[in-house]
Formats: C-alpha cells, sequence, structure tokens
C-alpha cells in the first residue's frame, strides 16, 4: 500500500511533535485518497537537531544544537525517520488579497479555516514567502491536516522504507534472476537511499515487517 514520506526541518518536527502544528503546507498533493499514512523524515542540520528522549512521547521531543546538547539516554534524530501520522484530509489554501495603505498584503484560508496561522505555527508572511505572491481568490497549494501523531521511541533508517522500482536485473532485461518473483510486471521493492525533497510515495511498512 501506498504511503508518502514528508522532509520536515527539525524546528516544524518539535511543533508537529508538541502537538501545536496540526497542518502542514505543501505546494502540491499526492494523487492517492485520504486518509493516508505520513512518515516524518527529520532533515540534517548543524544547527537545530532533533532529540527524542525515550518513551514516544510528544513531550519529550525537543530541538536544539546537538553539538552542545547532553543527549542523556536520548536519540538525535536528525537524518532520520522520526514518526508517523495519518493525514485525514487535504484542503486547497487559498489567500485574500488586501490593501494595507502602503502595499498589498495576503491572508491565507481554506474551505474550513479563516486563518491557518495557529492550525500552521507560520505567519502570512511566512506563507507568502512560500507560496509567492498571488491574487486574491487564488488557490496557491495545499493544507495536510495532521492526526494519529506516533512518534518513534528509536527513529528508523531510511533503509528501513522502500520504493518500488523496474528492475533491471531480470530475464526480460537479458539477466538471469530471481527478482522478479516479487511481481510480474518486473516492479521490486528497493531500499530508499535519499530523502524527498518535499515529499514522496513510498511503500507503507506493515506491523509485521
Amino acid at each position: 500500500m501506498k504511503a508518502i514520506m514528508l522532509s520536515i526541518q527539525p524546528k516544524w518536527c518539535e511543533l508537529i511533535a508538541s502537538g501545536k502544528k496540526t497542518i502542514e503546507v505543501r505546494k502540491t498533493r499526492p494523487q492517492i485518497e485520504t486518509p493516508f499514512k505520513c512518515y516524518i523524515y527529520c532533515t540534517a542540520s548543524d544547527v537545530h537537531s532533533c532529540l527524542v528522549v525515550g518513551g514516544g512521547s510528544a513531550e519529550l521531543f525537543h530541538c536544539c544544537n546537538y553539538k552542545t546538547a547532553f543527549v542523556g539516554g536520548g536519540v538525535v534524530g536528525n537524518g532520520k525517520v522520526i514518526g508517523e501520522f495519518i493525514c485525514d484530509s487535504i484542503e486547497v489554501i487559498a489567500c485574500h488579497k488586501y490593501h494595507n495603505g502602503v502595499g498589498y498584503d495576503y491572508i491565507y484560508y481554506t474551505e474550513s479555516k479563516d486563518t491557518l496561522t495557529n492550525e500552521t505555527q507560520l505567519t502570512d508572511y511566512d506563507m507568502q514567502q512560500y507560496f509567492g505572491c498571488a491574487e486574491d481568490g487564488e488557490s496557491v497549494g495545499y493544507a495536510w491536516h495532521i492526526s494519529d501523531l506516533k512518534i518513534y521511541d528509536k527513529p528508523k533508517e531510511l533503509g528501513e522504507f522502500s520504493i518500488r522500482k523496474k528492475c533491471t536485473s531480470c530475464k526480460r532485461s537479458g539477466y538471469e534472476s530471481t527478482a522478479c518473483m516479487y511481481d510480474e510486471d518486473c516492479i521490486v521493492p528497493v531500499p530508499l537511499t535519499r530523502p524527498p525533497q518535499s515529499w514522496r510515495y513510498i511503500e507503507e511498512i506493515t506491523d509485521d515487517e
């Protein structure tokens, strides 16, 4: 079953884990129906690092400089998958353009939210920097709603996740292999080696894996 992996900066990972950030904004959305599972990849950073301190509790999740932090039994989550959530709905983000007396400002909203500041922990200026300027009422992106959040006791490595690719070493390619025993269309699971730039489809991990 398809799932999504999102690359998220450490400071936003902290706000998601604390429950303060309940909407993730993106310029695009996957072409699969909600609800679906999203895995949180915490991006690497020498300045701000995610520190997961046992117990899987959102209250024990911190953003800090790992070079000066005393881990004290916890683990650094940078460059790892630190948790997962269910995206239970995706709404289109539009903007309201208004004149402030000097120039134009923008308020970003969805069908259910007059403003997204609290749920995204982003100011309208932040979203303007991300989405760019827009005309009044123009759709600019998507609000991914976060539910059923789970922060792992131990972050997972990228290689524990896989994507499906066309096999290049089977009989149909002129080589002897048993790879196609996985799929009659020569599509085989391949471990993930690079994080997504924004998000990407991956194979969902099941409980028996």
